[in-house]
């Protein structure tokens, strides 16, 4: 009965990782480092789901070496945990979006770096801007999988402030 629990479990928080991931991947354009920043808060709670995670799976064998052993759990919530603050910082995404009231702004001003992803990586695809606005003066990053964007080129686009204030643009 208990192992089945667990499948239960697995099931469903694989269920909400998926889910939560593709919050992250919904729009054009996101201001995705607040989001990150935020969901950096959901640590706490989703310690003890990792931890029991990297427990379950570790080396069976690994008892003999406890080095072995104590290092195991740790890479493995490790792991645990960056997959399920993807997932969190992919709510906080939606909820921006969906709840509460959406403010249409311009962004107007100059990119002034796009950082590529690796060739390893490149069906990630993810893509960071840098800019800085026009009218302050600000910079911002903004996240995208649009391989359209240049550095050093004039960026004019109409877009939305959320509820929790990320800045985005919808597909």
């Amino acid at each position: 009965m208990r192992k089945y629990r667990f499948h239960i479990i697995s099931v469903l928080l694989l269920a909400f990782v998926i889910a939560g991931w593709c919050g992250t991947v919904a729009f054009d354009l996101i201001q995705d480092d607040q989001a990150f920043r935020h969901a950096l808060w959901f640590i706490i709670p989703s310690l003890p789901v990792a931890v029991y995670y990297a427990w379950w799976l570790r080396a069976k064998d690994s008892k003999k070496n406890i080095f072995l052993y104590g290092l195991t759990i740790c890479l493995m919530s490790l792991l645990f945990l960056s997959v399920l603050i993807t997932a969190f910082k992919g709510y906080l995404i939606a909820y921006n979006y969906a709840a509460g009231s959406q403010k249409k702004v311009r962004l107007k001003g100059e990119i002034i770096e796009v950082r590529v992803p690796s060739k390893k990586r490149s069906w990630l695809s993810s893509y960071t801007l840098t800019i800085r606005q026009e009218a302050d003066g600000k910079i911002i990053r903004l996240t995208t999988q649009n391989k359209k964007y240049y550095t050093n080129s004039y960026i004019d686009q109409e877009m939305k402030v959320g509820t929790l204030g990320y800045l985005y643009r919808e597909k």
